[in-house]
């Protein structure tokens, strides 16, 4: 009846239309009620209805509305549906089959790690406070927060923002981002990566094929990019770069470490040090502010039939061309010079050649 409270209740067959029922243990086969169940031991062939047990569960089919479970056993295929939230507040979830997958219709959140050996679909926010990995692909229709490591073999999508606090994030194919991306520690993406919002790691990223930002990338450390990376906004590396392919920058391209760029296009950038693997094409002017240019090629070829020498300085200098014959021998050098005039202006400015001299 109504309202029952016993140490032990067992039934053959099924039991039904319950309010409540609050026991120790129960061992049924089926069970059915419009109230709520709270025991602190289950084993029964199938539940329909809220759920509390503070112990075990062991359960082949398990279909409720609201459950709080100190541990969950389900051991046949597709015997979990949730329609709200899931929350582990103690302890992991893991789900170990081969086949199948797991979805969650809005939010899962688990004191430990999440880890699942296929597929996983959550359609709310995830919010694991140890690991997440995921044996094939994961989609996450909003943000998720990851306490430690993200490992997941297939494909990612996730419809808000990525944030790892773990050393590592491993994704082996398609990452796609909506919102921000945030790693704490290193980052590798063997295939596309891509993002809607910003980009931060603050140690070593690595990508091995395309990378779509649509806005900021900041990286603290090293940075490699095995094919093309394309960024809508500025973006930002404290340590080395190297990118395999071509890259674009719609905004400021900002490198304080060695740059290493197959094909650059950028609106500003500014480098320390920039090594182009192959050509360099400068569609504007180059400037350049230090205080030596060293050209290490065997031709060079000049557009502009007048070379302007000198310019900035202020009154007479001497100036000219010096040509280095031998770099060890003595008088190596040759040159054609503007004398300036005489401190004592009797001898005026002219040209001269000079041959041999240091």
């Amino acid at each position: 009846g109504d309202g029952s409270s016993v140490s032990m209740f067992s039934a053959k067959g099924s039991t039904t239309e319950i309010s409540t029922l609050s026991v120790s243990s129960i061992l049924a086969e089926n069970i059915s009620a419009s109230g709520d169940f709270s025991l602190k031991q289950l084993s029964v062939h199938a539940v329909s209805s809220n759920l509390s047990v503070s112990g075990h569960v062991f359960i082949p089919v398990l279909s409720v509305q609201v459950a709080h479970i100190g541990t969950l056993n389900i051991f046949e295929e597709n015997t979990l549906s949730v329609g709200g939230n899931v929350i582990f507040d103690g302890g992991e979830f893991r789900i170990e089959g081969a086949t199948g997958g797991f979805t969650v219709a809005r939010e899962i959140s688990a004191g430990a790690s999440i880890t699942c050996a296929s597929n996983i679909t959550l359609e709310g926010f995830v919010n694991a406070a140890g690991s997440l990995s995921v044996g094939e692909s994961a989609t996450i229709g909003d943000f998720i927060s990851i306490g430690n490591s993200l490992t997941v073999v297939g494909d990612t999508e996730i419809g808000g923002s990525l944030s790892v606090s773990g050393t590592d994030t491993t994704l082996d194919t398609n990452v796609s981002v909506s919102g921000e991306l945030t790693v704490r520690q290193g980052a590798v993406f063997d295939q596309t990566l891509s993002t809607h919002g910003n980009l931060t790691t603050a140690s070593k990223l690595s990508v091995g094929s395309a990378v779509r930002l649509s806005s900021i990338l900041n990286v603290m450390s090293i940075s490699t990019f095995h094919a093309k990376m394309s960024v809508h906004g500025p973006f930002d590396v404290e340590g080395t770069v190297s990118i395999g392919e071509a890259i674009t920058a719609a905004s400021t391209l900002s490198v304080q470490g060695l740059s290493t760029i197959g094909t650059l296009s950028a609106g500003v950038s500014t480098l320390d040090r920039l090594n182009v693997r192959t050509n360099l094409s400068v569609h504007g002017d180059l400037i350049v502010e230090g205080n030596t240019i060293t050209l290490n090629t065997s031709q060079v070829n000049i557009e502009d039939p007048i070379i302007e020498i000198g310019q900035g300085l202020v009154g007479e200098t001497l100036a000219g061309i010096k040509i280095i014959k031998d770099e060890t021998a003595a008088n190596n050098q040759s040159g054609f010079f503007r004398e300036r005039v005489s401190d004592d202006g009797l001898t005026p400015s002219f040209f001269a050649v000079y041959e041999d001299f240091n």
